[in-house]
């Protein structure tokens, strides 16, 4: 009596079936690994993103010295110039332009997070 398995080319638990279906049957395995590979990818990149921004986040809130949940130009200047010291005011000033995407003149936490994951993203 012939067992499914040995219909299916399986021979104690491993596939025994032509080569072009042993091909096809890598190509899937390959597929599946890959896809797995993408998953737990995009799963670590999820989680780091989430360390940036919550690091992000407390420095958005050392820098915002008056506590009003938005970086002045001064607060952003000297964080902006602390970082790249020698850096223009003028600099200073396109980069908090970069940063405050409703112009208001503040960045708000938000924006402060957006901003810098675009610089982080520019390289």
């Amino acid at each position: 009596a012939t067992t499914m398995a040995a219909k299916n080319g399986e021979v104690d638990g491993v596939f025994s079936g032509t080569p072009a279906q042993q091909r096809q049957l890598e190509e899937k395995r390959q597929k599946w690994q890959q896809t797995l590979l993408d998953v737990y990818w995009h799963e670590a990149n999820c989680a780091r993103s989430c360390l940036q921004m919550s690091n992000t986040s407390a420095i958005f809130h050392s820098l915002n010295t008056t506590r009003d949940g938005a970086l002045s130009f001064e607060e952003f200047k000297q964080w902006i110039q602390g970082k790249h010291s020698g850096l223009p005011g003028a600099n200073a000033s396109s980069i908090f332009n970069m940063f405050d995407k409703d112009r208001n003149n503040v960045i708000s936490e938000a924006e402060f997070i957006q901003g810098c994951v675009e610089l982080e993203a520019r390289g």
